[in-house]
């Protein structure tokens, strides 16, 4: 009799295991099948889950950015029927890429050339000045020097876009991500093709030239409005006769 009570209590301890064997794979199939649809709806798919013999307590895993590992966490705190979520996810380092860039402004009125920018070098700050310093105007800087950015020839493109624009008055120029934007005045369309020109046969397949020029004409006061106060027309008065003198 003792055997067979033995006999039916490891019956029923070998069903209940299984019992909770089985609840508990269901249970990680319906965490994992809540998890993944969180993570697809959210257009996330850098993070792992891994659910086997986990129960309720899954593992998360994966290298996303600071902003998506906090959006993770967020849509899945109280979802899915998680009690402890195990977090192994890690936060992505993104660096920043930096482009040198260059600025200068000439003002032709008080002959000021004011140049502003970012570099990688002290020597290309010093080549860059020194590219602006052969004209025989007062030069303002504002540069800057980042390690960080990459080494450029700005110093030779400034002489060259010096060089080509004369014609341009009161000019600002650009030199940034392989594009030279021009703005300022020139006083003709002809002047304004010479100096395109010049820019598109130097800088051919290596620079994109923007064109923002203005010409004068269009900052001219409108004088058809104006009116002007007209002189009165002289009396004419008959010729006195007592003054005419006989022949």
């Amino acid at each position: 009799m003792r055997k067979v009570v033995l006999f039916f209590l490891l019956i029923l301890a070998t069903l209940f295991s299984i019992y909770i064997l089985t609840n508990d794979t269901n249970t990680e199939k319906k965490i994992a099948q809540c998890i993944n649809k969180i993570l697809d709806d959210a257009k996330i798919d850098a993070i792992d889950i891994d659910t086997k013999d986990r129960g309720s307590s899954p593992i998360i895993k994966g290298i996303v950015s600071k902003q998506h590992k906090a959006k993770v966490l967020s849509l899945l705190k109280g979802q899915c029927g998680i009690t402890e979520l195990q977090d192994f996810v890690e936060i992505k380092t993104i660096t920043k890429v930096l482009h040198p860039w260059l600025n200068f402004k000439i003002d032709n009125v008080n002959n000021i050339i004011t140049v502003s920018g970012q570099v990688h070098s002290q020597s290309e700050l010093d080549d860059i000045l020194t590219s602006f310093a052969t004209n025989d105007k007062t030069v303002v800087h504002n540069l800057s020097v980042n390690e960080l950015i990459s080494a450029s020839d700005y110093a030779i493109y400034s002489t060259l876009i010096m060089a080509s624009a004369d014609n341009i008055q009161l000019a600002d120029i650009t030199i940034n991500k392989g594009e030279i934007i021009l703005k300022g005045l020139v006083r003709d369309k002809i002047r304004e093709r010479e100096t395109l020109l010049k820019l598109q046969q130097i800088f051919t397949d290596e620079m994109t030239i923007i064109n923002q020029l203005e010409l004068v004409v269009k900052h001219r006061r409108e004088i058809e409005g104006l009116k002007f106060d007209l002189a009165p027309m002289p009396i004419l008065q008959p010729p006195n006769k007592t003054n005419n003198i006989p022949l």
